[in-house]
């Protein structure tokens, strides 16, 4: 079984921790915030798991190389500690005018980082300006 932590956010209601570590890195009681769902997904038997920070263009770009490096620190974490579990990492992409270029760019990670799917935020209100919403089929009234 597979599962997905979304770590997003900017941590904003923690600054000023969060000036200097993302909040998913903060330390809760022994560990890293992060560690707590994985552990939970693990008794659940789970053995892959995706991890997914935000990336909003211009306002929360967590920047892949340090999302890489995250993961392979947190699995070598699990790997010292003899907890069987798989380490995935990928983004939650909000939508933008530039994301497909900045996804060739190599700024937003895949799912799985398998450069196959992305797992994208839509709006929760309005279609942004830049999105045409006129090509999709008429519906009735």
């Amino acid at each position: 079984m597979k599962g997905i932590v979304l770590a997003g956010g900017t941590g904003s209601c923690l600054h000023p921790l969060t000036a200097v570590a993302d909040k998913h890195l903060l330390p809760m009681g022994n560990y890293p915030m992060v560690f707590h769902p994985i552990a939970r997904l693990k008794q659940a038997g789970t053995s892959t798991v995706i991890g997914m920070p935000h990336w909003i263009g211009d306002e929360h770009e967590a920047d892949s190389a340090t999302v890489c490096q995250t993961a392979r620190d947190l699995q070598a974490e699990m790997n010292s500690r003899a907890i069987p579990l798989t380490v995935l990492l990928g983004n939650e992409a909000f939508i933008c005018p530039d994301l497909p270029d900045r996804m060739q760019q190599g700024d937003i990670l895949t799912l799985a980082d398998r450069s196959t799917h992305l797992l994208l935020e839509l709006p929760y209100e309005d279609l942004p300006t830049y999105v045409d919403d006129s090509s999709g089929p008429k519906r009735d009234a």
